[in-house]
């Protein structure tokens, strides 16, 4: 993994980071493609206690990560807390819209 890969998720998960930064960080990870960046959004993703937009960052770059990798993780896709689905969802809707029919997703634009 590349340093800047781990300079980000630590930014990512260090909760004592300035929102703006955390939230920069988020929407960076998408562009590296790496299962510790997945497991590194899919932490924050799934955590209820996090800051919504931060949580809806996270599924916004697992969304765009699944289309890079032609493949709907969708035991990850059915954790995410709501914010994180619905963001991860609109990008699928925009990028893959069958996986969201051939999967039976619910799910309105």
């Amino acid at each position: 993994m590349s340093d800047t890969a781990k300079l980000l998720i630590n930014v990512l998960l260090d909760q004592t980071a300035l929102w703006a930064d955390r939230h920069d960080a988020a929407l960076d990870l998408s562009e590296y493609n790496e299962d510790q960046v997945v497991a590194a959004l899919l932490t924050v993703a799934c955590n209820p206690n996090e800051e919504q937009t931060i949580i809806a960052t996270c599924g916004e770059s697992l969304g765009l990560i699944w289309i890079q990798r032609k493949q709907l993780d969708l035991n990850s896709l059915y954790r995410l807390t709501d914010a994180a689905k619905s963001e991860a969802l609109a990008v699928i809707n925009h990028y893959q819209p069958t996986w969201i029919s051939d999967n039976h997703i619910p799910f309105s634009d």
